[in-house]
């Protein structure tokens, strides 16, 4: 079995066998990979974090600037920012990184590092993480969200409660994707046929509003939300113990608790990207144009174009992938681009009429009188319809069954 994890798809549908996946050997492997890529990745960061703080953050705030606005953009923008972009690339290219699994750990610096310095730049910077070259360099490289103390501003350092009950959610993370992968592994992840592949665009309106349809995109996308609760949790875990510092949970159990789309997007499917978005896009927009709408709908809309990126990493194809005649991968997924900035940017549309409902009196007592679980698929159907458009290229690239390779698992 190869490290970089490469296509295993089952080559029948509902195969009603017992299979065992070998991956207790696996495991220490992917674990000691992924753990260099980390560090790599926090070397990086450490060297970014010095140039954002020395010629952004502090530059900012000194009454006699010692370089002028322009300078400091071309220092963010024009070196840092391509070396935070360009690096994934070169890892891919270098060491030959197949795994769509691997190749999301290596979107933690870009995605939270553009974000980052996007909030420095603009001033949004969190008061205790900016108070000096330590603290932020601890905030920038964990690559998560650590936990500062807002009176001695100083990092919060995890308690052995801390670190057990993070534990806990470790194991529990992995048991939800471990049943989740047992269960819809024998079905290649899309339990009902459609007639309509996932990943195209060839969906029409009766196609995404067909139930299967709907069922199928909720499927994916939780697994999808199983799998990054697993991995986020894991992460923390991990910084948790080799640097003692408090980390903030990233996924919270978006498919089946949210209350509201602002709930499911700002609380519980990507916490750590909702924070950085917030500071980075949120607060810049509504300074300079004090219109929550307009706000709301650019932090979408750069979330769509973040997206369109890790699409870029996540689906690129280097040369030793492609084939020696054609020049091309036979076997690799070359998805349509664009698909992104239509779904997040409909979730943005879906947040202004939330808002705009919610100063109804009767809206607001209607959500008090139903259950939970009912607001939840409310909350979901107003999405799953076009959920293809984020969920279907991973379904088509083999994500799922690349991931379950690391776990041991009964596949019934």
């Amino acid at each position: 079995m190869s490290l970089l994890l490469t296509d295993c798809k089952y080559s029948t549908r509902f195969n009603h066998v017992i299979q065992l996946v070998p991956a207790l050997t696996v495991i220490p492997l992917i674990s000691l990979y992924s753990l260099k890529l980390i560090i790599v990745q926090r070397i990086i960061a450490a060297f970014c974090s010095i140039l954002i703080y020395n010629y952004i953050i502090v530059n900012s705030r000194h009454p006699q600037k010692t370089m002028s606005t322009t300078a400091s953009f071309l220092i963010g923008f024009g070196v840092i920012l391509p070396i935070m972009l360009q690096s994934p690339f070169w890892f891919v290219n270098v060491l030959d990184i197949r795994s769509k699994a691997m190749r999301l750990l290596l979107l933690s610096l870009p995605l939270t590092g553009t974000l980052r310095l996007l909030e420095a730049f603009f001033g949004f910077t969190p008061q205790e993480a900016s108070s000096s070259l330590q603290n932020y360099m601890v905030y920038f490289t964990t690559l998560v969200d650590v936990e500062f103390d807002s009176k001695t501003q100083k990092p919060i350092y995890a308690t052995s409660q801390d670190l057990m009950l993070l534990s806990k959610q470790c194991f529990l993370s992995s048991l939800k994707l471990v049943v989740a992968l047992c269960i819809f592994a024998p079905m290649s992840y899309t339990p009902f046929e459609t007639g309509v592949l996932a990943h195209s665009t060839n969906h029409t309106f009766a196609d995404i509003w067909s139930w299967m349809h709907i069922l199928n995109n909720f499927v994916a996308a939780t697994i999808l939300s199983f799998s990054l609760e697993f991995g986020s949790n894991n992460i923390n875990l991990l910084i948790e113990i080799t640097t003692g510092i408090k980390t903030k949970q990233m996924v919270n159990n978006p498919m089946f608790a949210s209350t509201s789309v602002s709930d499911f997007w700002g609380s519980r499917w990507n916490n750590l990207i909702h924070v950085a978005l917030k500071r980075g896009v949120y607060k810049p927009v509504r300074k300079y144009c004090n219109k929550r709408s307009i706000a709301a709908a650019a932090t979408f809309l750069a979330s769509g174009i973040l997206h369109e990126y890790c699409w870029g990493l996540l689906f690129y194809v280097h040369d030793n992938e492609k084939d020696y005649e054609s020049g091309f991968c036979s076997n690799c997924v070359y998805p349509h681009y664009g698909k992104n900035v239509i779904f997040f940017g409909w979730n943005g549309v879906l947040i202004v009429f939330e808002y705009l409902l919610s100063q109804f009196y009767f809206v607001r007592k209607i959500r008090t009188k139903l259950p939970n679980i009912i607001i939840t698929a409310m909350v979901l159907i107003t999405a799953l319809p076009i959920g293809h458009l984020f969920t279907g290229d991973w379904v088509a690239a083999g994500y799922y069954e690349q991931i379950q390779m690391a776990f041991p698992m009964f596949i019934i």
